[in-house]
């Protein structure tokens, strides 16, 4: 079903295009050949490595006590074997320096456009000020991109921004949906957008408004148990659980002089990737 799902395809042709050797180029489901080329040696011994206790990591959110959660787990994961916690396996990936572009042909009435640029780790100082960037111009009715592309030009059927920070890597990207006609216009809209934003910055009103945004997407993301023990996880990970109250107050620490020297520095057009699944524009 996944491969029939056009946003789905686009991300994973997006980040098989913006890296080269990191493992999250690879789509979640695996590939036919990379099932082919298993070895069962190998896939024993990264089963014995990996999953180890010290290696394994439960979140959990609800009307549940600590108590109860560790006998649960002690009873269900008495069988796993001690061990300590791996290391991320290296990668040596390289640094785009240039512009990279990639199409899937469908046939189908839209075309799906996603263009980025790499950005930074979960961990990095610069990810606040990508966030709200993120919400300048492409979350919301009042976002940039929005405004331009969907309310005055009516160029495309849907755009929102998206940003995504890992251990050690991370993007920023748009994403669209329009006629493969328009194409080529939608994508200089997008540039022009991070050009002025390169060159301006963002108001005052701008900036408050993105961080209230920020707060009232962390309140509903966090509306669920689900919601929270995945949170919680994803960051348990890392080793360091930041709280709701934390999240926001990093958010609000950005200042307009931090947005306009993370746009300058991340939003270039030397080194961007654009990728397509759809129809082209008829030549």
């Amino acid at each position: 079903r996944r491969a029939q799902d056009q946003q789905s395809v686009i991300f994973d042709l997006f980040a098989e295009t913006i890296w080269q050797r990191h493992p999250l180029r690879y789509p979640i489901r695996g590939t036919l050949e990379g099932l082919h080329n298993l070895e069962p040696a190998s896939l024993t011994s990264f089963y014995r490595q990996r999953y180890v206790t010290g290696n394994a990591l439960l979140a959990v959110c609800g009307d549940i006590e600590h108590a109860e959660v560790r006998w649960l787990v002690e009873q269900r994961f008495a069988s796993l074997p001690a061990g300590p916690e791996q290391a991320p396996l290296p990668v040596e990936e390289r640094p785009l320096d240039e512009p990279r572009t990639a199409h899937l042909a469908k046939e189908v009435q839209l075309t799906s456009l996603l263009t980025g640029v790499p950005t930074v780790s979960m961990k990095h100082e610069d990810r606040s000020a990508i966030k709200v960037i993120e919400r300048v111009l492409g979350m919301g009715g009042s976002a940039r991109l929005y405004q331009h592309l969907r309310e005055e030009a009516r160029l495309v059927y849907s755009i929102n921004t998206v940003t995504a920070h890992y251990e050690d890597v991370g993007y920023f990207a748009v994403h669209t949906v329009c006629d493969p006609q328009n194409l080529g216009a939608v994508q200089q809209a997008i540039f022009d957008e991070w050009n002025r934003l390169r060159r301006e910055g963002v108001s005052a009103d701008e900036l408050e408004a993105a961080k209230s945004n920020y707060a009232g997407t962390q309140a509903r993301r966090a509306e669920t148990n689900l919601a929270v023990a995945s949170i919680f996880g994803v960051q348990g990970l890392l080793h360091r659980v930041e709280t709701f109250d934390e999240a926001v107050a990093r958010i609000d620490a950005v200042r307009r002089d931090d947005v306009l020297r993370v746009a300058r520095k991340y939003l270039s057009l030397d080194r961007y990737v654009t990728v397509t699944v759809g129809r082209q524009a008829d030549t």
